[in-house]
């Protein structure tokens, strides 16, 4: 099998679309059409929905992409470990992002990994839990900062943030040291990525309270601007909040809520040499992070 052609598949599917996929591999739409197509032939069995809207994975297809997703994820591995064995370290690694750490301190981790391993090729993608663990099991992350919660693999916690109350100014809860998530519940609620399974949405159930739901929107940074223009309160963490720029108002909670954050594996004993690195270095740099009501950082287990 040519593994060429697979790697024409896989990017086929993560960019939804021929004319994408085909821009990124630098090559024509006809041309990558037909190498998977030959692809569908070797194999006998039909791989892609073609459609005016993009393509997606045929029915009953998913079982065999994860296989073969598989099997260019061992072709990597083998040529990393062959590389390390002669000191040397190379290849290439996608990582997954939780929103509060991809505008905090994971761009420090990227600058000194790159300077420190200039032949491993980084890319990135930012979500909520959900999407990172999908992409996590289904092979097209090799690691993904996220909440210790939603996740039930491979997992080194890093971090502690706190959850905060967004208000907006001249709120009356304002005025109080903390507040309760009653008393935020009972307000207005803009609610950022609502029932993706995110840290927000297991922080209400855990207290068996539900929001009054005013406005919601896939973005935590339009939920913070809508705070700001006083459309109603909100929740995130600490963490993520310290970034944004406007007169929103933090408040903590009592009893305090916390979330632990930290890098998820797929598996940690496939894990190559440059992932096991970049796991060591997120762990030196949690470790330095000064400590303060925003987070601080988790001894390494």
């Amino acid at each position: 099998m040519n593994l060429e052609k697979v790697e024409y598949l896989l990017t086929a599917i993560e960019c939804g679309t021929f004319s994408l996929a085909a821009e990124k591999l630098g090559m024509t739409q006809s041309g990558l059409n037909r190498q998977i197509s030959s692809l569908e032939t070797e194999l006998k069995t039909t791989l892609l929905l073609r459609g005016r809207r993009g393509v997606v994975p045929a029915k009953g297809a998913e079982p065999i992409i994860a296989r073969l997703r598989d099997l260019m994820t061992a072709e990597r591995r083998v040529h990393e470990e062959i590389a390390a064995v002669k000191g040397l370290l190379t290849g290439s690694l996608t990582i997954g992002s939780y929103f509060s750490i991809s505008t905090t301190w994971l761009p420090q981790l990227l600058k000194q990994f790159s300077d420190a391993y200039p032949a491993i090729t980084l890319s990135t993608v930012e979500g909520a839990d959900a999407e990172l663990i999908e992409r996590l099991r289904n092979g097209s992350l090799d690691c993904a900062f996220l909440s210790q919660h939603s996740y039930d693999g491979d997992f080194f916690p890093l971090m502690e943030t706190e959850f905060v109350a967004l208000l907006p100014p001249g709120h009356p809860l304002i005025q109080a040291d903390c507040v309760t998530v009653r008393q935020i519940a009972e307000e207005p609620f803009i609610y950022p990525r609502l029932h993706h399974n995110s840290d927000i949405d297991d922080f209400f159930t855990r207290h068996k309270i539900e929001p009054k739901i005013h406005l919601q929107t896939n973005d935590p940074y339009s939920a913070y601007a809508m705070v700001n223009a006083g459309l109603g309160v909100s929740v995130n963490n600490r963490l993520q909040s310290i970034n944004l720029k406007g007169n929103v108002v933090l408040k903590p909670f009592h009893p305090q809520e916390r979330v632990a954050l930290g890098l998820a594996l797929p598996s940690l004993e496939t894990a190559s040499p440059a992932l096991m690195r970049l796991v060591s270095m997120a762990r030196e740099i949690a470790e330095k992070l000064p400590k303060g009501p925003w987070g601080a950082a988790l001894p390494a287990e």
